[in-house]
């Protein structure tokens, strides 16, 4: 059906329905006790029907729209319980409405929101639409999203709408899925054989039920366990912490069919293997208020698939949108049409050894500043680390971020022991059990009212958590503060539009909801848009400073389309850097400021804006010979450490032809490669013990 949604109350044989309002019902109402419904009301308790009759079966025949017992509940009337049947005119009108909300989502991908530049307000006023409430609420509300976007500058639309068309197209392929990749987009969940799921790794089957985890509201976490004899064991599974996922049921002489069955969404909380076992416990997005529905029926069995949600891509374009609103200033420097600003006259408080110079280049940097990290340079923990201890002599607050939880937790490891107060923004599933206190939902348990709320976000100078974390918190966060610093570790991971938000992000910023965008409105200040804000200031930004470390000669980000596709073919984005939108906005102004360098400093391994940790201690000196000539022109040299500098007989590289993988594996695990690193670990372990 193309639809989703959660219902309030569903009777297990599917013959009663229920849907819980608290709201008012509809006008005009005969009796106060007895509520009229609302239409929109209306249409949802039809397309959970129409769900129920095309989608689901009641003793292997499909389920009757006479046989289900529907019912809207407004729950502050006396008389609240309202009955309601079919009514194919209003139901086909919906579904012509998901058909047109599909279709201009596709169209986006193909460059279709280029109406948005020739878009007039009254174009979508409704006929029986009164002038005040017109007037009053809705034009306002277009307004807010048309006047940035047709106020730009051609450039800025230009990019704006090259970026929108970038992530609209990601948002469809995770939807539908790609050609030239197999088990991809959501569409997979029924397109894909369970063959295929399994090789993939994107499906657990064959779950059992081992505990169900209560509270006062019900069922809200569930222990499964699968008995498997796999190998590579949870290695070979796509799944991670904090995952969202479906669990539903089925059985066992049937193929796992997540449109055939009640969904239970939830985040993977823990997963470990037990000797032959699997271990899995998902945290419920929705308590269960009766654990019957957990009931174990006989010859059948659980899976476990990835969920979709909308809301990523929801606030990629509500950050595109907020770009066009930025500071002008800011503007300018996103788009490379001036060059990061220094103060030469900010000294340091601290010292930092070998690293005053980077700390001192971070420090003078008024807007960006960039860090090259290569393999086992330390840009946590001398780079990010030292950085903040600075910004913490100088005074102001800082936002520590990543890309991912995993290094995320890395940061909070890092504070922990420099015994740094922090604030984590986030969700406790994805985030590691040492650092949950720190959470702000935990924190925050603690206060008794809203002021000490505020005082505890006042008085708390860092600030941590994943890109997304952030940029989903923005609009809470940033009403009530702002920082003086960010630092955004794993940057060359992370693409254009997922940065834009924080770039681009306002003190004063007005907050509004539309079909299209969540949008931040245009500070009324000189030019349309944004205004000549003065630096000093941020030019009224959330976030002052940024310093952004990354590698770009490693990891990059991730991304749906091929090359091709996302390859940029309008001249003005060019110019300015952007040849491909899957490349990061790490590398695209690592590149613009490198070009901008004397001859000397891009012999060296600092600029005014950049420094590239030019020392790394992960790596034997031999080893290190082949990335550092291949991707860093020589300047990668040594720490000195006593595993660098020891000599041994023969070669420390050596390359081995590896059997291809067996087709029915993963794509994250090669057995054989496992199997030939481990013999070659045995083998020097021997060897080290013999002498």
């Amino acid at each position: 059906m193309g639809l989703q949604g959660r219902m309030d109350l569903l009777q297990r044989d599917y013959r009663v329905l229920i849907e819980q309002k608290s709201g008012k019902g509809g006008y005009p109402q005969r009796d106060p006790d007895t509520p009229v419904y609302q239409e929109k009301h209306y249409v949802q308790m039809l397309l959970y029907m129409a769900m129920l009759h095309y989608g689901y079966e009641r003793d292997g025949q499909p389920i009757r729209n006479s046989d289900i017992q529907s019912f809207l509940l407004y729950s502050k009337y006396k008389k609240g319980l309202v009955r309601l049947g079919v009514a194919p005119e209003l139901l086909h009108r919906a579904l012509m409405l998901r058909n047109q909300i599909a279709y201009c989502e596709m169209s986006y991908a193909k460059g279709g929101a280029e109406v948005l530049l020739r878009m007039k307000p009254k174009q979508l006023r409704r006929k029986e639409m009164s002038d005040r409430f017109w007037a009053t609420w809705v034009k306002p509300e277009i307004e807010r999203v048309l006047t940035p976007i047709q106020t730009a500058t051609p450039l800025e639309q230009t990019y704006f709408l090259r970026m929108l068309r970038f992530v609209a197209t990601e948002h469809v392929l995770s939807k539908m899925g790609h050609n030239n990749k197999e088990d991809s987009g959501f569409a997979a969940k029924w397109h894909s054989s369970l063959d295929e799921k399994l090789a993939s790794g994107s499906i657990i089957d064959r779950l059992e039920i081992q505990e169900l985890v209560k509270d006062e509201s019900g069922v809200v976490a569930l222990k499964l366990t699968q008995q498997t004899a796999d190998e590579a064991g949870i290695a070979s599974l796509n799944f991670r912490l904090g995952d969202i996922v479906t669990l539903y049921a089925y059985e066992n002489n049937t193929t796992p069919d997540i449109r055939k069955t009640i969904v239970h969404r939830g985040t993977i909380d823990e997963m470990y293997n037990e000797e032959s076992h699997l271990i899995i416990n998902i945290r419920l997005r929705a308590p269960q208020s009766d654990e019957v529905v957990f009931a174990q029926r006989k010859n059948w069995s659980w899976a476990v698939e990835h969920d979709f949600y909308e809301a990523s891509t929801t606030s990629l374009f509500r950050s595109l949108h907020q770009f066009l609103s930025a500071p002008a200033h800011r503007k300018s420097l996103i788009l490379g049409q001036r060059s990061p600003e220094i103060d030469r006259g900010i000294e340091l408080k601290g010292d930092y050894g070998e690293f005053n110079d980077l700390v001192r280049g971070a420090m003078q940097a008024r807007d960006l500043y960039l860090v090259v990290g290569p393999p086992g340079t330390g840009k946590t923990s001398f780079g990010l680390l030292n950085i903040l201890k600075e910004q913490l002599l100088q005074g102001g607050s800082i936002l520590l971020m990543a890309y991912t939880n995993r290094a995320v937790d890395e940061i909070c490891s890092k504070l922990v022991e420099e015994g740094l107060d922090f604030l984590r923004i986030g969700s406790p599933f994805s985030c590691e059990r040492p650092y949950r206190e720190y959470l702000i939902e935990n924190r925050t348990k603690e206060c008794k009212n809203i002021g000490e709320i505020r005082d505890l976000i006042d008085n708390c100078r860092i600030f941590v958590g994943t890109t997304t974390a952030i940029t989903s918190a923005s609009v809470s966060l940033f009403r009530l503060k702002s920082f003086d610093l960010a630092i955004i570790d794993e940057a060359s991971q992370i693409l254009e539009p997922q940065l834009l938000g924080l770039l681009s992000a306002t003190k004063d910023a007005n907050i509004t909801n539309t079909p299209l965008f969540r949008v931040a409105l245009p500070r009324q200040t000189g030019e349309p848009g944004g205004g000549e804000e003065s630096i000093e200031d941020g030019g009224g930004a959330s976030i002052q400073r940024f310093v952004l470390i990354g590698d770009h000669k490693q990891l990059p980000a991730v991304v749906q389309q091929s090359e091709e596709e996302s390859k940029v073919t309008e001249q003005c984005l060019i110019d300015i850097g952007l040849t491909n939108c899957r490349n990061s906005l790490f590398e695209r102004l690592y590149n613009k400021t490198l070009s901008n360098c004397s001859p000397l400093f891009k012999r060296g391994v600092r600029g005014e804006s950049f420094y590239f940790l030019s020392k790394q201690g992960r790596m034997h000196a031999e080893i290190a010979e082949f990335p550092n000539n291949a991707f860093y022109e020589g300047k990668l040299g040594v720490v000195g450490l006593p595993h660098q500098l020891e000599t041994i007989e023969g070669r420390r590289i050596e390359f081995i032809a590896v059997p291809k993988p067996d087709e029915t594996e993963s794509d994250k695990v090669n057995v054989n490669e496992a199997r030939v690193i481990a013999r070659e670990v045995v083998k020097a372990i021997k060897e080290a013990g013999e002498n």
